[in-house]
């Protein structure tokens, strides 16, 4: 900042540092933000550039230093010159503002900037005392020859506070001044500020007032003051009242008020807290005033809380005044505002209850109770007591809290008290079931489903495969369901098969639903398949016992018997067990091997038995054969030699085999011999084709319906390598999804499971060697079983996911896939137990194949949320699954609405909290600054699934805050501040009734608010609005507006009316002048 008055040349200067590296250096400077250089040097050419600016003012001599790279960096600049002919100082005001230097050379750039600000301190600064009349005097302050414009502030001594100043300055014109620059100098200009004050505001030990200077953008300040002192002897001096005094509801009460010096004629006044007690506020409460010479005496005939106020004495005269103050406190028993009747919560939320007292005197004891039982701090409650008010907080609120609250108050003069009961809504709880019970055929089934928790009424329902358990339509006298007030349970006597499946348990109230499930597996003891009693079997075979289960649950266990001895694996013995049978396998067996043979099997739920009695026969007669001739004969090479090989004895039919040297030769019938043909030849006999054990009795076989059947071809004897081949009414039949076929070497098992009455038919089992062949039948016969569901018959699906919660406009898919049951199946898919019709929406495409079925939802919306569930049927019967899809849609608020609200006191107000979107149920609470709101008998809450109003039937002060609505959901939760300012109605300060001015001097009228805010101010003369002109001037502020009329005519004489609008409210003050 540089002082003009003070500094008539300036030097800006930029210092730096170069190395050798540095060429083609440039030094330049700019002015503000323009991109034209001010100033440029270039030291390798030394070329100079000066621009307009401070052409007129920069010093081309000057250097800095002798360095031939540095000595022309900085600037210089003469900026004072005087025009002796005007006397006055001309100062380039331009050049003030942001000087930035640039150094840059090929290898390097830098840069530094700062500010400078070209000030005029005053050539004139005066303050003093312009006049006094009898009851006022002014004060003015002149400065002369200054910029920037001034501003000017007057301080009295008194709290040292700012007095009330015109808000622009009275402006004295030399050579047409106008605050601005011209031709980058500034006019001469001489600023005049003055102010009228009451004598009776001068302390008796006088009074300092200030004036105070400040040069915008500057740090310059000036101030001058003066000191005025008037007689203190007459002035009003008074006696003190009591700082403090105390009073009776409904009795009367007198202040009284003495004088001890002062010069007459002296005039009392009263205030109550600030405002004056006028002839009709007495009027309206039956007060009196009574006033002497020496004395004023305030009477209250009857006091009531509203008189508890500071009360104030104030007496005057013409040389000044002087007040004591006392504060009435009228005590009175505490008043409570009333809580509401009742209040319903939601769960797990934390609520305050709060007990305000309205009135009473202090000091005051609260006290809550819960049913008629005091509450104490604890974790569960937080007590909270001020001066004013109690607040109850409830934690993590629970159904146990659902009770009657009470806030009671007391003091020395009574006691008042208030409650609320709470109700709180709870969704219910289920306690926990088995996810999984297996219980055997024919016994009873018991699910007890007991509801913890949770708000009444309840409503349960009982479901099986996501179906709901209807007694009547499923026509089942078995089924009992009974149902009390927290509990509902299910019976089923005499469980059977199909009763198997997934029972659920649904609990819902008004606020929710849970729900329990449990696997039921109904199970039975294992049946084998009795294929036969008796076995014989030839001495050196091989033998192979079936033992097949026709039905039971798994995991079975085989055992195998021998005369009551259990067997196990030996070199002659095998035991080979699967799933649902097991192998026996006796190889080369004797007369040893007879005996008693049985297979045990067993379960969790019971066993069944089959034996076999076992006889072994004698073989038949081995062949015998003659002897060769010789046993060594030489022949000639090309020789012809027919060597005969005969049978001595044997059982037909008998098959011959020839060996060279130990190897098997080819079978022809002649063979010529050369040479190396020398070798021993082998003739042997081997008459073992195959032969079969024929298990069957009578070639015929009856299997229940649903059941697995498993067919043993099994080689008595014969010469291996053996073949084996099996055929359903003469085809063929190999491997399928139901049927399989093992082959070992010397027998083959043909297992077919979940047969049914296509599978009746002729199977037959050949086996076959180079020998010959043998064959075995079996005529299958299926039947049906009356008492027994086969679950392989009735469809099977694969159990689905309970729960899918997805985000809108995703997509949904399950899976309907059916992994048993009997063709052919028909799909049905319901949601919420009604059919879902393919065609009822673009969106939903049901898939249908033989075995399975899939539900595709694209872009699922709120109403898609649901409980889908699969059915399958055939002829035998029907399987469910379901799945429930929860679409996740967080609210969200309409904030397309007005968030900051300003009210005039004592008027309705609404605000209103919608959404646009989410998923039910929404749950909306509000909140003001911070804290949860009730409805009182003056604040309304109106809340359904799409809105919530708040309503305020009559505004105040105290409801001015910041109210948040918040709505949530089971996604989410969205919020909105609405800021509420309540303004009071406007009141004016009152203008003084009556005012004698003389011609041609000034008046100014200030019209400020006594309270409220934001208002526009209109003067109004006999009516008529007045408008501004040469000599009459009008500011207007939020706060006050200051009417000045100069020059003062007889015209000016009038009844001048201040009016305060807002809105719809006009106020007034009239003012006769």
């Amino acid at each position: 900042m540089i002082d003009a008055r003070n500094n008539t040349i300036l030097t800006l200067d930029c210092s730096y540092s170069y190395d050798s590296g540095d060429v083609k250096l440039v030094i330049r400077w700019f002015h503000n933000d323009s991109p034209e250089p001010i100033y440029q040097w270039i030291p390798e050419s030394n070329i100079r550039y000066v621009g307009q600016l401070i052409r007129p003012y920069f010093d081309m001599n000057f250097t800095i230093n002798d360095d031939q790279y540095s000595k022309y960096r900085a600037l210089r600049l003469n900026i004072i010159s005087l025009r002796q002919e005007q006397s006055m100082i001309v100062v380039p005001l331009s050049l003030s503002g942001n000087y930035s230097c640039v150094i840059s050379s090929i290898a390097n750039q830098d840069s530094r900037q700062s500010q400078m600000i070209i000030y005029v301190p005053p050539s004139l600064f005066q303050f003093h005392f312009v006049e006094s009349s009898a009851d006022q005097f002014a004060l003015e302050c002149l400065v002369q020859d200054v910029y920037p414009e001034p501003r000017m502030i007057f301080i009295q001594q008194k709290n040292y506070s700012e007095l009330s100043s015109p808000s622009s300055i009275n402006v004295t014109t030399i050579n047409n001044c106008q605050n601005e620059i011209v031709n980058h100098h500034h006019h001469h200009c001489l600023y005049s500020a003055w102010f009228r004050r009451p004598i009776d505001t001068i302390l008796m030990a006088g009074t300092i007032y200030e004036c105070r200077i400040q040069l915008y953008g500057t740090l310059y300040v000036r101030k001058k003051r003066i000191k005025i002192i008037f007689p203190t002897n007459k002035r009003p001096k008074l006696v003190d009242l009591p700082i403090e005094s105390q009073s009776m509801l409904n009795i009367s009460h007198v202040i009284l008020c003495n004088l001890l010096q002062g010069t007459q004629p002296v005039h009392f006044e009263w205030t109550k807290n600030g405002q004056i007690i006028d002839p009709d506020h007495t009027k309206a409460t039956n007060w009196k005033i009574d006033s002497t010479d020496n004395f004023s005496m305030l009477t209250i005939p009857r006091l009531d809380q509203y008189d508890s106020a500071i009360y104030k004495c104030i007496a005057r005269n013409a040389y000044g005044y002087d007040s004591t103050t006392t504060k009435l406190r009228v005590q009175e028993k505490p008043i409570l505002q009333k809580l509401a009747e009742s209040v319903v919560l939601v769960a797990n939320r934390t609520h305050v209850i709060f007990c305000t007292m309205i009135s009473g005197s202090q000091p005051v004891f609260f006290e809550w109770t819960k049913n008629g039982e005091k509450i104490s701090k604890s974790d569960q409650y937080k007590l909270v007591i001020e001066e004013s008010f109690s607040a109850l907080t409830l934690k993590r609120l629970n159904a146990d809290d659902s009770a009657t609250y009470t806030c009671l108050v007391k003091n020395a003069f009574g006691q008042d008290q208030t409650s609320t009961r709470l109700l709180i809504k709870v969704a219910p709880k289920v306690t926990r079931f088995h996810n999984e019970i297996i219980q055997p055929k024919d016994s009873s089934f018991v699910l007890n489903c007991a509801a913890y928790i949770g708000s009444h009424p309840l409503r349960f329902r009982w479901m099986k495969n996501g179906l709901t358990i209807d007694k009547q339509s499923m026509h089942l006298d078995r089924i009992q369901i009974e149902t009390k007030h927290d509990y509902s349970f299910l019976k089923i006597s005499n469980i059977e098969l199909n009763d198997s499946g997934n029972y659920s348990c649904t609990v819902i109230n008004d606020d929710g639903f849970d729900a329990q499930w449990s696997l039921l597996q109904v199970q039975e003891s294992p049946v084998l398949a009795k294929l036969y009693s008796k076995n014989e079997q030839t001495k050196g075979s091989d033998i192979v016992l079936t033992c097949n289960v026709a039905k039971g649950s798994k995991p079975f266990r085989f055992q195998w018997f021998k005369n009551g001895v259990e067997l196990s694996n030996t070199g002659q013995s095998t035991i080979e067990t699967k799933d649902i049978f097991s192998l026996y396998t006796l190889r080369n067996i004797d007369s040893n091997d007879r005996g008693n043979y049985s297979c045990v099997v067993t379960n969790k739920f019971g066993f069944d038995k089959l034996w076999i009695q076992l006889t072994v026969t004698v073989d038949a007669a081995k062949p015998n054969l003659n002897k060769f001739p010789a046993s060594e004969i030489k022949l000639w090479v090309d020789a012809s030699y027919i060597l005969p090989c005969s049978i001595l004895s044997g059982s037909k039919p008998i098959f011959f085999e020839w060996y060279k040297d130990d190897h098997k030769k080819l079978s022809s019938t002649e063979y010529k011999i050369d040479n190396h043909d020398t070798n021993v030849n082998t003739c042997i006999q081997n008459d073992e084709s195959p032969i079969l054990v024929k298990v069957y009795s009578q070639n015929q076989h009856e299997q229940t319906k649903g059941s697995d059947l498993v067919l043993t071809c099994n080689v008595a004897k014969g010469s291996k390598p053996l073949r084996f081949q099996w055929f359903k009414n003469g085809v063929e039949v190999f491997n399928t999804g139901r049927s399989t076929i093992e082959n070992k070497d010397i027998f083959s098992f043909f297992t077919l499971r979940n047969i049914d009455s296509n599978d009746v038919g002729n199977y037959s089992c050949v086996v076959t060697n180079k020998f010959g062949f043998d064959k075995l039948w079996i005529q299958l016969t299926v039947t049906a079983n009356q008492n027994f569901v086969i679950a392989n018959d009735a469809p099977r699906l694969v159990e689905f996911k309970n729960l899918y919660s997805q985000p809108m406009n995703s997509r949904f898919v399950v899976n309907c896939n059916s992994f048993s049951g009997v063709a052919p199946l028909k799909f049905f898919w319901t949601k919420n137990g009604h059919s879902i019709p393919q065609s009822s929406d673009s969106r939903i495409k049901i898939d249908v194949d033989d075995d399975f079925s899939t539900i595709t939802i694209k872009n699922i919306k709120i109403d898609d949320a649901g409980n889908y569930s699969c059915t399958v049927q055939n002829r035998f019967g029907i399987d469910s699954q379901w799945s429930m899809l929860q679409v996740k849609d967080p609210p969200k608020i309409n904030k397309n609405v007005i968030v900051d609200v300003e009210p005039i006191a004592n008027t309705f107000q609404l605000l209103s909290c919608s959404i646009i979107s989410g998923s039910e149920p929404v749950f909306f609470t509000w909140l003001k600054d911070e804290q949860p709101l009730r409805e009182t008998s003056n604040l309304k809450i109106e809340i359904n699934q799409q809105f919530s109003f708040l309503k305020i039937q009559t505004t105040n002060r105290n409801d001015s805050g910041r109210y948040a609505c918040q709505v949530r959901n089971a996604y989410g939760t969205d919020s909105m501040i609405f800021r509420l300012n309540v303004k009071d109605e406007p009141k004016l300060v009152p203008l003084q009734k009556r005012l004698e001015l003389v011609d041609k001097s000034t008046f100014s009228a200030l019209c400020s608010l006594a309270s409220g805010s934001s208002v526009f101010f209109e003067w109004m003369k006999d009516g008529h609005k007045l408008s501004t002109n040469t000599n009459i001037r009008i500011d207007n502020t939020d706060d006050y507006s200051l009417l000045s009329i100069k020059n003062l005519a007889i015209t000016d004489s009038g009844i001048y009316e201040c009016i305060a609008k807002i809105l719809m409210e006009v106020h007034r003050h009239p003012h006769n002048l």
